[in-house]
């Protein structure tokens, strides 16, 4: 049984996928974070907290989409 991949010529990529779903689920929380303090927002009832967590979670999503960019 091989360890590494032969597609990648036989180095292993597997931290670098983990890392990548790892960062791209904690973004997603903080868009659902965001839209959940939007929400709440627009009820009448704001929760900053709510709000604060969601940008922090989010960041690396705008940090990987500002590097695409640039």
């Amino acid at each position: 049984m091989r360890l590494r991949s032969e597609a990648t010529g036989g180095y292993d990529f597997g931290w670098l996928i983990v890392l990548g779903l790892a960062l791209l689920a904690s973004s997603v929380a903080g868009l659902v974070l965001l839209a959940v303090a939007g929400w709440r927002h627009f009820s009448g009832r704001p929760s900053p907290r709510l709000l604060i967590g969601g940008l922090v979670l989010a960041l690396p999503l705008l940090a990987v989409l500002l590097a695409l960019m640039g």
